[in-house]
């Protein structure tokens, strides 16, 4: 098994994931995203935004345990009620948590990954305030440091 460790490894992967399961999920054609968008030119909409890698040293040899985080940024804006916007945008939250954490291995790219976090509340994108959720995801890898002679 090869890991990965890099960010924009596992935020594509994380795109192509959700990508090939857009139509179940329920999301707009052209409504996932590498990144945030200052735009959401569709609803209901999905940015993968890579966040944060932190490495600690943990064995002989420069070896190195790293925690990658992603946000997986759910974002809901069509014009109903306040109430059917909140319940899809929740839906929509708890169907990708249970699709990303089907895989422990996250195709083999970790050593174990999953949902840490689920925050629901709002977000303004060009002036229009939408529902949103962040979903907090962490992968933890490996990593041996270059040894310089």
């Amino acid at each position: 098994m090869t890991l990965a460790t890099t960010l924009s490894e596992f935020g594509l992967r994380m795109q192509q994931l959700l990508e090939a399961n857009s139509n179940a999920l329920g999301i707009a054609d052209g409504g996932i995203f590498y990144g945030d968008q200052e735009r959401i030119p569709v609803s209901p909409a999905v940015c993968v935004e890579p966040n944060n890698k932190a490495s600690e040293l943990y064995g002989a040899g420069r070896m190195t345990q790293v925690k990658l985080t992603l946000f997986i940024l759910v974002y809901h804006s069509e014009i109903r009620n306040i109430t059917t916007n909140r319940l899809e945008s929740d839906q929509l939250a708890e169907a990708i948590c249970t699709l990303v954490n089907a895989d422990a291995t996250f195709f083999g790219m970790a050593i174990h990954c999953y949902v840490t976090d689920v925050t629901s509340g709002y977000s303004t994108k060009a002036n229009t305030t939408m529902r949103a959720s962040r979903i907090t995801w962490e992968a933890t890898t490996q990593e041996r440091l270059p040894n310089n002679p």
